[in-house]
């Protein structure tokens, strides 16, 4: 498919949702819907639930035609939520996969209504190209430095950003957010890659970089962080120790939908949303 008619399939998405009727999308006979990790049928939840969508909206296209993976909030009940939604379509243009991540709530950074009426950041295509399977490596090296606590694994731009459920968390000049406070929410990624803030996640697994735009330099990627819960604190690159925050000391996992704005094969954006779900779960996908 064209990336107009990816965008189209996003449309169509949000106008069933608005009308609470999920036949109004070309399914694929057979095809797959999931919401936090657990098989549906469509029709189920936000289709249910929605009262307006989308209040925020951020898209990507792959660049094979086959994909399209898009960051909103919607309103849902009177309330805004956060909704990261990977589409697969075959090769007649029905839609074979369906999987949502809904962030309803969360004990860490939770921000949707920050978005709500904000404009996504607009990405040109870039001058010179690289290819998906470097854009895939590079997203790839920020899953490895919050595994090792190490941010010479990744390569950032000097003026990085990142959004974590609507909320800004690098580089902020004061924070009033969960788990992060004034002085971390300051530091930039790598200050925090190496100073062991996420020294309590302790395995990154289920990388899949399913949704690339190579003239945009997009990557969508799904994965899931553990958290075995017998971190109580990690050492720094600077000797300093520091405690786990108590909302991290017990085992759980985290499912997790990015998109990563690559500039200069470095990393200029990261935008994420995460649910809690149990120690361990695996993906239906």
């Amino acid at each position: 498919m064209k990336r107009a008619e990816l965008i189209e399939l996003g449309d169509l998405f949000f106008d069933s949702l608005r009308r609470h009727d999920a036949s109004v999308l070309p399914w694929a006979p057979g095809a797959g819907f999931s919401e936090n990790g657990v098989v549906l049928t469509p029709g189920a939840t936000l289709w249910l639930t929605t009262d307006e969508a989308p209040v925020y909206r951020r898209d990507v296209c792959s660049s094979g035609g086959d994909g399209l993976a898009i960051q909103s909030v919607v309103i849902e009940n009177g309330r805004p939520v956060l909704v990261n939604a990977r589409f697969r379509v075959d090769r007649s243009g029905q839609l074979d996969e369906l999987e949502l991540i809904v962030v309803r709530d969360n004990t860490g950074p939770f921000g949707p209504e920050r978005l709500v009426g904000a404009t996504a950041l607009d990405v040109p295509p870039v001058a010179e190209p690289i290819s998906d399977a470097e854009l895939c490596e590079i997203a790839n090296g920020y899953f490895n430095a919050i595994e090792a606590d190490d941010g010479d694994l990744v390569r950032f731009t000097a003026d990085m950003t990142r959004l974590e459920n609507g909320v800004g968390t690098v580089n902020q000049d004061s924070f009033d957010g969960q788990f992060y406070d004034s002085e971390t929410a300051s530091y930039s990624a790598s200050q925090q890659l190496d100073n062991g803030m996420f020294g309590y996640i302790t395995r990154v697994r289920g990388r899949r970089f399913h949704t690339v735009d190579v003239d945009r330099g997009l990557v969508g990627a799904t994965v899931f962080f553990d958290h075995r819960g017998d971190v109580l604190s990690a050492l720094g690159k600077d000797g300093q120790t520091r405690d786990t925050p108590e909302n991290r000391r017990m085992p759980n996992s985290v499912l997790l939908g990015f998109v990563f704005t690559i500039r200069d094969r470095a990393i200029a954006h990261v935008e994420g949303v995460y649910t809690y779900v149990p120690f361990g779960m695996h993906g239906c996908w």
